[in-house]
């Protein structure tokens, strides 16, 4: 899978220097990047964002790099956009068959985890719903709908649906009876 691994250099590049490479139009992955960090952290978004478009074509349509536009979007508060972002890639990760079953769980964590930071409990709850087959579709040792389920808890929880959560958290007792946090 090395194909699709974008690097990085370490140390990054100097500002100076990716500066200088893309006037004389030779900036090449790592002067973008050096760049779209220099205009996040000045909050010169616009300018950012246009790095950002420059090293997604530089890096080819590698997977990894929708991370760095979520975390632009995030930084940059576009909430909505970065909302609208991660329940369509919530859906198609919903859709996925069985045998990228393994790879999908992170990516949803990934996702209730982003959104947590400015979903309300509402869509946090309409999220879980939607990535359910991603956790029901997980080996039996991972406890996928165990751990959908403690989390749609949580976010009943924080909604005031009390009798729905404690409805579930007896469910939960009865089929775990050897895991003592159920067991209150």
């Amino acid at each position: 899978d090395l194909p699709k691994v974008q690097f990085l250099a370490e140390p990054g590049r100097l500002i100076s220097a990716a500066k200088q490479a893309s006037e004389l139009g030779r900036a090449d992955f790592d002067d973008e990047i050096a760049l779209l960090m220099h205009f996040a952290r000045i909050q010169q978004w616009d300018r950012a964002f246009e790095r950002l478009a420059a090293a997604e074509k530089l890096a080819d349509g590698k997977p990894g790099m929708r991370f760095v536009r979520d975390a632009l979007l995030q930084m940059s508060r576009r909430h909505e956009e970065l909302r609208k972002r991660i329940l369509e890639e919530a859906r198609e990760l919903a859709k996925r068959d069985e045998k990228s079953a393994a790879s999908a769980l992170p990516l949803a964590e990934n996702f209730v985890g982003q959104a947590a930071g400015f979903f309300e409990n509402n869509e946090m709850l309409a999220l879980l719903d939607t990535l359910r087959p991603v956790y029901e579709r997980q080996p039996g040792r991972v406890q996928g709908p165990k751990r959908w389920a403690l989390q749609r808890v949580t976010y009943l929880q924080r909604s005031g649906q009390n009798d729905e959560a404690l409805a579930i958290l007896k469910e939960l007792a009865g089929k775990h009876v050897l895991d003592c946090s159920l067991q209150q």
